[in-house]
């Protein structure tokens, strides 16, 4: 999740102090190990303190979602996906921020709200909160069925798709 979410927020927010990862390496290779860690924006401010090295949201992968695999996240032209969850806050993490790992759809649907073991939760009062793909941050009902979230979590449309590129700033 954590190289995902890096180039994700290099493209909202390409001023951001993030130092640069190495991509010929592992996630825990000797350069990126070296890494300042504990950058808020990977984690929940309510949960853990600023410096903490785990993320606390996650990319949910697989066919028909956003993440298909190591493919880059892929839109519909027709604006069919700007509702789809991007990223999702999971509670009970133990995923380091620059770990490439993430839920699939199976786990990301297996238990909402787990008293233990990692999964899709939050500890707010008011919901789950999750980026979609047109970047709004949103909350869902922790009581959500899982049919309901399998649909904002897999696309509907075959539509011709672009690239979500590391160079757009739709922020700008």
């Amino acid at each position: 999740m954590g190289v995902t979410f890096l180039m994700l927020v290099r493209r909202s927010w390409p001023e951001s102090d993030i130092p640069a990862y190495s991509f010929s390496e592992p996630w825990n290779g000797p350069h990126n190990s070296h890494l300042q860690l504990g950058w808020s924006i990977f984690n929940c401010r309510s949960v853990r303190d600023e410096d903490s090295p785990l993320t606390d949201y996650v990319a949910v992968v697989g066919p028909n979602t956003l993440w298909p695999g190591g493919k880059s996240a892929t839109l519909a032209k027709d604006g069919s996906d700007d509702d789809k969850i991007l990223l999702i806050e999971v509670v009970h993490s133990d995923i380091h921020q620059l770990e490439p790992r993430d839920l699939t759809l199976d786990e990301a649907l297996l238990i909402i709200q787990p008293n233990k073991g990692i999964g899709i939760g939050s500890r707010h009062v008011d919901g789950i909160h999750y980026v979609t793909a047109s970047d709004q941050v949103r909350t869902l009902d922790r009581k959500i069925d899982r049919e309901s979230l399998r649909r904002l979590l897999t696309r509907d449309a075959t539509a011709p798709s672009s690239k979500i590129s590391a160079s757009t700033n739709s922020h700008e």
